[in-house]
Formats: structure tokens, C-alpha cells, sequence
């Protein structure tokens, strides 16, 4: 369970994240029965989603996960604005990425029409890919968002 100490850290991170993102559009994915649905959210909705995991939340550790509530999840089907995007063999299909990359694949090529290709440019840089003339980050459920380690390099570097 988490402390004080490590709440208030957690919300810095989150915080910071948001701070200093290239893009506050996201295209969040998860599964749902056989479906892999995805739902387009800026910042203030995705950063809600957000919890954080019971790892300890220090300088030295810690980590903020993406987690989606099932009931959000269910208001997102019932607002309509979750659809459906794949499905579960598409997502594992591809053995050398695991399903956060195949979810970005997936999105990347039906959304936008380009090929796909890994890449590790920063969050801080770029966006996954161009949707409609905006950057937009492309995230799965149970993705790590960012680290303690991350936080505390990129602190002085980009603060």
C-alpha cells in the first residue's frame, strides 16, 4: 500500500509527465472480450486512468502504469467513443513485439495509413504517429507511463 510520501511522488511524476510531453492526445487501447477497442483522450481524461502500482515510490523505484477502471472502460463503450480497432489474434500475432507495440502497429497503419516501424524516440520529442494532423501518443492498458528513474534523469534535463 502506498504512503503519503509516495502519493505525492506518484502525482509528481504524473504531473511532470504531463509538463513536458510532446503531445496531450493519446489513442489508449485495451482489450474487451475477443475486441481490442481504442478510445481517443487528451491529457486531463487520460491522466485520471492513471494508477499506481505497489511498487515502492522513491527515488529509487517506483513507476506509474496505465490501469483502466473497469468502469471506465464501461462509460468510455457507453459514451461512444471507444471503437473497436482489432481484435486478440491481431494483437499477438506478431511474436517479437509485445502487445503495447502491436497495439501501435495496429493503430498506426489502420488510423493513418503508414507503415509502422519501431522506434524509441522520447515521449518528451514526438508523438507514436500523425492522426488527422496532430501528434498522438499511443498507449495500451498495463503500459508503464514512466519510472522513478526516468523522472529523476529527465528532472534536470528538461525542467
Amino acid at each position: 500500500m502506498f504512503n503519503a510520501i509516495q502519493t505525492a511522488y506518484c502525482e509528481e511524476m504524473k504531473n511532470f509527465y504531463g509538463r513536458t510531453s510532446f503531445t496531450h492526445k493519446y489513442l489508449f487501447g485495451w482489450i474487451e472480450g475477443n475486441d481490442v477497442l481504442a478510445a481517443f483522450l487528451d491529457w486531463s481524461i487520460f491522466s485520471r486512468l492513471l494508477l499506481k502500482n505497489d511498487r515502492a515510490a522513491t527515488s529509487k523505484g517506483g513507476m506509474l502504469k496505465i490501469r483502466v477502471k473497469a468502469d471506465s472502460k464501461a462509460r468510455a463503450i457507453l459514451k461512444k467513443s471507444a471503437f473497436v480497432i482489432g481484435n486478440v489474434d491481431e494483437l499477438t500475432a506478431d511474436k517479437k513485439y509485445n502487445k503495447g507495440e502491436n497495439f501501435e502497429k495496429i493503430a498506426t497503419e489502420k488510423l493513418s495509413g503508414e507503415q509502422w516501424q519501431k522506434d524509441s524516440i522520447p515521449y518528451y520529442k514526438a508523438g507514436d504517429m500523425i492522426y488527422k494532423g496532430e501528434a498522438i501518443q499511443i498507449k495500451f492498458d498495463g503500459a508503464e507511463l514512466t519510472n522513478a528513474r526516468t523522472y529523476e534523469n529527465l528532472k534536470t534535463v528538461l525542467a
